[in-house]
């Protein structure tokens, strides 16, 4: 375990011996029995889910537009002869 102020670290395996003790708050024969869709009807109804779901509709096939103008900068050297 590590401890940085009141934030603790465990490693997995220091995970698992505390929950083979019994020293986790968490019931965990309800959350291995709770099915896919029960899981996601608990996240779509709590109101601090900030997921939406996405609007394909307003996709835009391929890359962004760009934000910026070009500055029309010219490299210095390139109509001067090749060197050498």
């Amino acid at each position: 375990m590590k401890r940085n102020g009141n934030i603790v670290s465990y490693t997995f395996e220091e995970l698992a011996e505390m929950r083979a003790r019994g020293e986790t708050y968490t019931n965990w024969a309800a959350l291995d029995a709770l099915t896919e869709e029960e899981l996601e009807a608990q996240i779509a109804a709590d109101p601090d889910d900030i997921h939406e779901p996405l609007d394909w509709s307003k996709a835009i096939k391929g890359l962004p537009p760009c934000f910026y103008e070009a500055t029309g900068i010219k490299d210095p050297n390139a109509d001067a002869p090749p060197a050498g």
